[in-house]
């Protein structure tokens, strides 16, 4: 719901700013948001050299094949080093900022995710009744071009929070793997790194970051799953509106039944109702969850990564 005057604790609610439909109250962003500030100088403290400032770094070096503010090519690039290929600690400076992309990959999916939450919400409130039935006490179910975009901005929460699984498994495989060797600009070690594949050392088994699998984790994985293997969660799309005296008491979105991290499934049926999931009901909650593992991953990456210690060479 929006602001409109007093709420009850229980409530949900959404604010609108420049930036769309926010959270209220329980959003852990901004303390995700510092405890990425500080991954990116614990990665310079632990990389370079005492007194390196970045100031002096050429900027093309922070940017090109990062970040589309860059305009340089392949060519462009690597004819670029061979001007620079004199630098003190040239290798080290490359990868320094190979590992502050992986720290804002996860900074700009966190962000997409809170701003995907609130265009749903936003959007499920335009979700409105039909005319001719405006005035009927039902509940009917709408499959308008207007539920198949909130269905896609739905998907693509579960999407972002499977990207995010992915960044944060590199991201402590890369900690764990620091390059030592800069002689020549060494390969990042979580390059081909998943999630579901990565295997990190007995302190990564901490109570409550995103690698001590719980239910949570595993609707993320099963929902992006199967919206990117097998397209629609249901066949036909739909908000269900329950309508009373003329306008709309509730919107909802029905989740397939889940059993233990996976669809209840009959042979080739997979999409069954009886639980009446209303995923509307529960995904801030879900969100909230995710970031309580996130931040405590986070910060367990900080610990580790500011435990390391790699020899000037």
């Amino acid at each position: 719901m929006m602001i409109d005057g007093p709420v009850s604790s229980e409530e949900e609610v959404f604010y609108e700013e420049a930036n769309g439909w926010l959270p209220l109250r329980a959003d852990l962003s901004y303390d995700i948001e510092n405890v990425c500030i500080d991954l990116y100088q614990a990665f310079i403290d632990v990389l370079m050299p005492q007194g390196f400032c970045e100031s002096t770094v050429p900027l093309f070096l922070s940017m090109a094949g990062l970040n589309s503010e860059s305009p340089m090519s392949k060519e462009e690039f690597e004819e670029a080093l061979l001007n620079v290929n004199e630098m003190p600690n040239l290798n080290r400076v490359l990868y320094l900022y190979d590992c502050h992309k992986l720290v804002s990959g996860i900074q700009s999916c966190s962000s997409e995710v809170i701003g995907l939450q609130g265009e749903f919400y936003r959007c499920l409130n335009l979700i409105d009744i039909p005319k001719d039935i405006m005035f009927q006490n039902a509940v009917i179910y709408s499959s308008s071009i207007k539920v198949t975009s909130l269905m896609a901005v739905l998907h693509s929460i579960f999407i972002r929070l499977s990207s995010l699984l992915d960044y944060m498994a590199k991201l402590t495989f890369e900690i764990e793997h620091l390059a030592t060797d800069f002689s020549k600009y060494p390969k990042m070690s979580s390059s081909n790194i998943l999630f579901g594949k990565v295997r990190l050392p007995n302190p990564w088994k901490v109570v409550g970051t995103v690698f001590d699998k719980c239910s949570i984790i595993k609707e993320i994985e099963l929902i992006r799953n199967h919206v990117a293997h097998n397209g629609w969660l249901d066949d036909c799309p739909k908000v269900y509106l329950k309508i009373e005296n003329g306008s709309v008491a509730e919107r909802w979105v029905f989740f397939p039944d889940q059993t233990d991290g996976c669809f209840d499934r009959y042979k080739n049926r997979m999409s069954f109702y009886s639980k009446k999931d209303k995923i509307n009901l529960r995904l801030p909650q879900l969100v909230r969850d995710f970031q309580s593992k996130q931040l405590i991953t986070l910060k367990e990456a900080l610990a580790r990564l500011r435990e390391k210690s790699v020899e000037i060479g």
